[in-house]
């Protein structure tokens, strides 16, 4: 087999390293398996993490991502029936929902910054 780029650090995992973690064909060397939020190591710990478009997260994180998701989503759609009511006034005028596409799509959004969960 050939060696892999690794997808937290990008260095070259040859395929008889122990310590190499392989999901859904990418790979990451162990000392790189870590959660994207909190950077705790999940080497040798199954069970223990999510692989989320390419990337890894813990547990808790993860959950946390989800349930924030969910609060953006659950934002969106109030906003959106509210934006409905007023685009029948000839006062206001509604621009196009930002957040139209997918699950996937509206995730990258917020993970990228471009929406905040209310605490």
């Amino acid at each position: 087999k050939m060696s892999k780029t690794c997808e937290e650090c990008g260095g070259l995992v040859p395929p008889a390293d122990a310590s190499t973690q392989v999901i859904g064909g990418r790979a990451w060397h162990g000392r790189c398996f870590v959660c994207r939020d909190c950077s705790l190591q999940l080497e040798n710990k199954p069970g223990q993490f999510k692989a989320l478009d390419g990337a890894i997260y813990c547990v808790p994180c993860e959950r946390n991502m989800q349930e924030a998701l969910g609060a953006v989503k659950t934002t969106a759609r109030g906003l959106g029936g509210q934006l409905t009511k007023l685009a029948g006034t000839k006062t206001t005028s509604v621009p196009a929902m930002p957040f139209a596409g997918s699950d996937s799509d509206l995730k990258k959004k917020f993970m990228a910054g471009e929406y905040k969960a209310k605490r």
